[in-house]
C-alpha cells in the first residue's frame, strides 16, 4: 500500500513542476516496477540496474515511466520470463 500510495502521491504533486530530480523519477520506477512484482508474482524475473552517476539532474517529471510501463505491456504479450531495464550513465 505504501508503494501504490508513492506513486500516487508523485504523480498527483511532484509532477505539477515543469522539472523534477532524477533521483524522484528512478524512485517512481522503482515504486512502480515492486508492483509489477506483486502483480506477476513468479511468472517473471524483474531486473533494474541503476547505472546514472548524477542524480542530482533535473528531467521533466513522468518522462522515463512509459518506456518502463511498455516493458510491462509487452511482456505480457510476448510471454518472456525475464525483463530487464537498465538507466546507463548520463555523458
Amino acid at each position: 500500500m505504501l508503494k501504490l500510495s508513492d506513486l500516487l502521491r508523485y504523480s498527483l504533486y511532484e509532477t505539477k513542476e515543469a522539472m523534477v530530480s532524477l533521483e524522484k523519477e528512478i524512485h517512481y520506477m522503482e515504486n512502480y516496477m515492486e508492483l509489477e512484482k506483486i502483480r506477476l508474482e513468479d511468472q517473471t524475473e524483474i531486473v533494474f540496474e541503476n547505472k546514472v552517476n548524477d542524480i542530482t539532474k533535473r528531467i521533466a517529471p513522468m518522462m522515463l515511466i512509459v518506456f518502463v510501463e511498455n516493458a510491462f505491456k509487452h511482456l505480457s504479450v510476448s510471454g518472456n520470463k525475464k525483463t530487464e531495464c537498465c538507466l546507463n550513465r548520463n555523458r
